[in-house]
């Protein structure tokens, strides 16, 4: 997995989607980038985002990609690879509603303001010892076909699982 660190290395990524494009050219605004209202079943270059963008994004950025304080925002998306947070500090919320996750999301040891993934699906979420000091969403339509744990997790806010579907032929 790649880890981008500077604005150079966000402008060396070989052909950004349009999505991509947009989450760009809207992350300062603070306004969230709304693909669609659901899920997205495939990737499209309309939805596609990798997760190593929305990393680099939702960690801070940096001073020409730097989102506002309200976090990173983003509806109907198609994530590629794995969202790997882990050890980091999210900058403002992270919301990622009606999202799809190809390899899930890793936040070990990750401070959140908030962290909102309701309507989303993706194969699992390893949350073990986050911190977050709002809201957890995994609601409204979440759904994991896989591991979800939040093992040692401290949150300050509410856990909402309204109308969630888990799902672990695991365990």
């Amino acid at each position: 997995m790649t880890r981008l660190r500077t604005y150079a290395e966000v402008m060396a990524l070989p052909d950004l989607t349009s999505a991509e494009k947009r989450l760009l050219a809207r992350c300062r605004s603070g306004n969230p980038l709304v693909l669609g209202d659901s899920p997205p079943e495939t990737p499209t270059n309309a939805t596609q985002i990798r997760a190593e963008l929305l990393r680099y994004l939702i960690l801070g950025g940096c001073k020409e990609y730097r989102p506002d304080e309200r976090g990173v925002r983003v509806f109907g998306a198609y994530v590629t690879g794995m969202l790997d947070l882990s050890f980091g500090t999210a900058k403002g919320a992270t919301v990622l509603r009606n999202c799809r996750f190809e390899e899930g999301i890793k936040a070990f040891d990750t401070e959140f303001k908030q962290l909102a993934l309701s309507g989303s699906k993706l194969p699992g979420l390893n949350a073990q010892g986050a911190r977050v000091t709002g809201d957890v969403f995994l609601s409204y339509g979440f759904t994991a076909t896989g591991e979800v744990s939040l093992a040692g997790a401290v949150i300050n806010g509410q856990l909402s699982c309204t109308g969630g579907q888990f799902q672990n032929e695991g365990g």
